[in-house]
């Protein structure tokens, strides 16, 4: 069974989504407020969800046809660069070169993953902006009790034990593009 279909949605689905996106509409600018104001935490006073020190050994996901799978974070011999995105994420679609940029540059010492939080839109955001990498649908029914995956974009890096050594929340620029580029060596625009 695939979690991708090609079939109509009912009218009452139109209505519902309506609904929910002015939903998102508001509540995605109390998260934008409460994401700033906890960007300006210092950072060893902040509360990041994933927590740095968490210890997977894969996650669940679906590939892009709908087949649950585990995806291996631990036991490689390289740490492993999560990319959590949306098609919908006008900031995910607009950091698009910038993660590509750093898994061509970095593709020798870390293994590149992408983790999208919705099957909606996903195979479009494929073809419009194809990634070096493999991309997988989170199974997040699946995910570990407190390992929430919640803002897009967001990258997380995991050693090759499996345990989450960083997390950089949201698009390579401004603030966060120098601290990837302290961590990884490499600028961003």
């Amino acid at each position: 069974m695939s979690i991708l279909s090609d079939k109509s949605p009912s009218p009452y689905f139109n209505l519902i989504l309506a609904f929910s996106l002015m939903a998102n509409a508001i509540l995605g600018g109390i998260e934008v407020r409460s994401h700033r104001q906890a960007s300006k935490l210092d950072a060893s006073t902040r509360v990041s969800d994933p927590t740095i020190g968490t210890k997977l050994k894969s996650l669940p996901v679906f590939s892009l046809t709908g087949n649950s799978i585990s995806l291996p974070i631990a036991g490689g011999t390289l740490p492993t660069v999560v990319y959590v995105f949306s098609p919908a994420c006008g900031w995910c679609r607009a950091n698009a070169a910038n993660i590509s940029r750093l898994a061509t540059a970095k593709t020798k010492e870390f293994n590149f993953v992408a983790i999208s939080l919705t099957a909606d839109g996903v195979m479009q955001y494929e073809h419009k902006y194809p990634l070096p990498f493999s991309s997988f649908v989170v199974n997040s029914d699946q995910l570990p009790k407190g390992f929430n995956l919640l803002l897009t974009p967001q990258t997380l890096v995991f050693s090759a034990d499996g345990t989450l050594e960083k997390v950089f929340d949201g698009a390579y620029n401004g603030r966060d593009a120098k601290a990837l580029q302290d961590f990884f060596g490499l600028g961003f625009s």
